[in-house]
């Protein structure tokens, strides 16, 4: 899958996730789900088949498409303290 460490699998949890809550929360449409549904499987699935040593960024990938659902479903960042 690519996913590395830890980190690889709070990404890969936290899409499908987001996406829920977000439809939920009546702040992510489906439209808007479509669109990261078809990235994420971009990520998952086209980048490990670029090239041999491309597995590697499907987990920055999906760290990028978290990062924007985290902004839209929450309408900014999350305050950890």
């Amino acid at each position: 899958m690519g996913s590395v460490g830890i980190a690889g699998w709070i990404a890969t949890l936290a899409f499908p996730g987001l996406l829920i809550w977000g439809f939920f929360a009546d702040e992510v449409g489906p439209k808007a789900i479509a669109v990261f549904v078809v990235l994420g499987a971009v990520a998952w699935m086209g980048l490990p088949a670029m090239r041999p040593g491309s597995a590697y960024l499907v987990t920055s990938a999906l760290a990028v498409l978290d990062i924007v659902l985290v902004l839209m479903v929450f309408k900014g960042d999350i305050r950890l303290s």
